[in-house]
């Protein structure tokens, strides 16, 4: 028996990068807004949180799932600044040692430079990490999501992930940049905008685009993408380009697939954002999206500076610093915090340590440093911190009465040649 209805043709929509990544790590095409069993291909803790991670996986009594694609960090309190914490890494050292699962000691750098310079992550990868800016691996053109200490466990214990997929929203990035402006600069452009237009967004990836981002190195789009969180998103993406295939071929040695959007692929929203719209300007005391312009503060002080973390702390961003700091002395406590120690050993064969120290910086080890507020570089009560790092929240670097200011490598190294809050340009000018 033949049927007398029509039959209607459903025209399905193309793909964003963060849909296809989840498609090929479950095995068919899973809808946005939907929740997701999906196959991870790596997986990195922390010594903030592994601790916790070893004792929920402990409980599950099972075996571990993958040996080889499971990463522990000791980064965020290195070297060890008390009792409580050298308990901690010598937990997870005797797990990872027991399990035969790769360990990055005390020195090695922060967990994500770690992961994205040896190699392990990889285009069209899906990796999940103990801490929230996991997000940077999508410079890389992978999807990295920040999950917490159960998840984790969950992962190491059967190599799956459950996980919603978030919609996407498409940022495409136009033109050029003013003089001594820079991508942290449109970094506090985005998330003005994002507090403001998308506020009512909740639970989206961020997808960048267009002409200007062709010409970003692999610097400025690991420090865009490391700040997704702070914008609003869950994680961000970018595609494989000429810049990505440079970074590939220098790092990764395993097969990689790479994922591009398709042409009609379906966006929540798009933003077009042209560079030369984009001023000088910081986040303020006491959070990420208090942002406003350089041009607006008038003689706010500065009693430490910071220079590095994981939101900058490729070489260019050291090397920008460096060009702004040589030959002239800081006012202020100059701290330098390089990200790994492959990036340390690259600054002294560049004679930027040398530019640094000459300006009377304090180098600390490869690590988070002062940024998460353990130990090296703890400010007192009434204190004023600008630093490259991605948070500033009330209490974050030491005494809630100090204030951390978040800018851009070159306005930190201007504001510490100056005493106070300075835009880089000014410092050349003067």
């Amino acid at each position: 028996m033949k049927s007398n209805q029509n039959s209607v043709k459903v025209r399905v929509m193309g793909r964003t990068i963060i849909q296809k990544i989840f498609d090929s790590h479950l095995e068919k095409v899973v809808e946005e807004g939907k929740v997701a069993i999906v196959n991870v291909d790596a997986l990195m803790a922390q010594d903030g949180s592994a601790g916790i991670v070893i004792d929920m996986f402990n409980q599950l009594r099972v075996p571990l799932h993958d040996k080889n694609n499971n990463y522990f960090v000791i980064d965020h309190s290195t070297p060890s600044p008390l009792l409580g914490v050298s308990m901690i890494h010598n937990k997870i050292r005797h797990f990872a040692q027991a399990h035969q699962i790769k360990l990055f000691d005390v020195g090695c750098g922060i967990c994500h430079q770690i992961m994205i310079e040896s190699g392990i992550i990889c285009p069209g990868g899906l990796i999940v990490g103990g801490e929230s800016h996991s997000c940077m691996y999508g410079a890389l053109n992978a999807l990295g999501l920040g999950v917490g200490a159960s998840d984790l466990a969950a992962v190491m214990a059967t190599g799956k992930l459950w996980s919603f997929v978030p919609e996407t929203l498409f940022v495409e990035l136009r033109g050029s940049f003013s003089p001594g402006v820079s991508v942290r600069d449109l970094i506090f452009h985005l998330i003005s905008i994002f507090k403001v237009d998308y506020a009512h967004l909740r639970d989206f990836a961020i997808e960048y685009g267009g002409t200007a981002l062709e010409e970003f190195n692999m610097a400025s789009r690991t420090a865009i993408c490391n700040m997704a969180n702070e914008m609003g998103g869950v994680t961000a993406l970018m595609p494989f380009d000429k810049q990505t295939e440079y970074w590939t071929r220098k790092y990764v040695k395993t097969h990689f697939c790479p994922v591009d959007p398709d042409p009609d692929a379906d966006y929540i929203e798009k933003l077009v954002v042209n560079l030369e719209e984009v001023k000088n300007m910081v986040a303020m005391p006491h959070s990420p999206d208090n942002i406003d312009y350089i041009s607006k503060l008038k003689n706010v002080r500065v009693d430490q500076a910071i220079i590095g973390t994981c939101a900058s702390g490729q070489i260019e961003d050291y090397e920008s610093a460096a060009q702004i700091l040589r030959g002239k002395k800081s006012l202020v406590r100059l701290l330098i915090v390089p990200s790994s120690r492959k990036i340390l050993k690259e600054l002294i064969r560049r004679g930027i340590i040398d530019i640094f120290l000459d300006a009377g910086a304090t180098i600390l080890p490869p690590g988070c440093g002062p940024c998460v507020g353990t130990h090296m570089g703890i400010v007192a009560s009434g204190e004023v911190v600008i630093s490259t790092s991605n948070r500033n929240y009330q209490g974050i670097m030491g005494s809630k009465d100090s204030s951390v200011y978040l800018a851009s490598p070159e306005t930190v190294a201007a504001s510490a040649i100056a005493g106070k809050i300075t835009k880089a340009i000014d410092v050349f000018e003067g």
